[in-house]
């Protein structure tokens, strides 16, 4: 691939990382409806919470408008993360590069059918843990107000869920940690072998259950405004 623009920065780099923090970000406008829901806030009640603290009052648009720029912040910086750091170990978003670069998708039908295979028997399995393990979970947070969200708002979550979960925990976060796993090994294999990636997975995965309601409420200061009850 020909490289150019600045340094070893080329145009389809760039590309790429737009592609992968603009839609990062919309995703996270996308689940604000789902967010609502899940919870049982509504706007009226998150502009109750930001009087409390002697904050003005939030219009709908203002609180997507503060989604969509946290989104580029969050999803901008995971997204430079996993490709600075994660192409030279093989493990960058390579799909999405080969793509942009003309070359056509660089993964064969059989490897898609497996994936997809695979998250749709994990997500199986997570309804079926809904339904049985964390069936008092759900009785407990339905008596707080929390209710099933409709339809429409379950599928543009699935945005969130299926990017820019990915964008954040896989490529930034699991590409950060398999990159300081690597220097402290002193491995250089490419791609990483199962002894670097099997912790950055296992560390990255508790960070993905942190991420369940779009970015922890504690780590900053806009989505908050979704959770008042988790950060009072």
């Amino acid at each position: 691939m020909k490289k150019r623009g600045i340094g070893r920065i080329s145009g389809v780099d760039l590309g790429t990382w737009a592609v992968l923090t603009e839609g990062s970000a919309l995703a996270s406008v996308a689940i604000v409806p789902y967010s609502l829901s899940i919870t049982g806030n509504t706007l009226e009640r998150i502009n109750e919470q930001l009087a409390k603290r002697g904050r003005k009052k939030l219009t709908q648009a203002q609180l997507l408008g503060l989604s969509f720029v946290q989104g580029h912040v969050y999803f901008g910086i995971a997204s430079a993360i996993g490709m600075l750091l994660g192409e030279p170990m093989g493990i960058g978003p390579i799909h999405i590069k080969s793509l942009l670069a003309g070359e056509g998708f660089a993964m064969s039908g059989s490897e898609a059918a497996t994936y997809a295979a695979s998250g749709a028997a994990a997500g199986i399995g997570l309804m079926a843990l809904d339904a049985t393990l964390f069936r008092s979970v759900r009785e407990e947070l339905e008596k707080k107000g929390a209710r099933e969200p409709e339809v429409w708002k379950s599928l543009l979550a699935c945005l969130y869920g299926g990017f820019a979960e990915e964008v954040l925990i896989r490529l930034g976060l699991q590409t950060l940690l398999a990159a300081g796993v690597r220097a402290l090994l002193k491995e250089r294999a490419v791609p990483p072998t199962g002894a670097l990636m099997w912790p950055a997975i296992l560390i990255s995965n508790i960070g993905l259950v942190q991420a369940t309601y779009p970015l922890p409420g504690r780590w900053c200061p806009l989505h908050p405004l979704l959770w008042p009850e988790r950060s009072s």
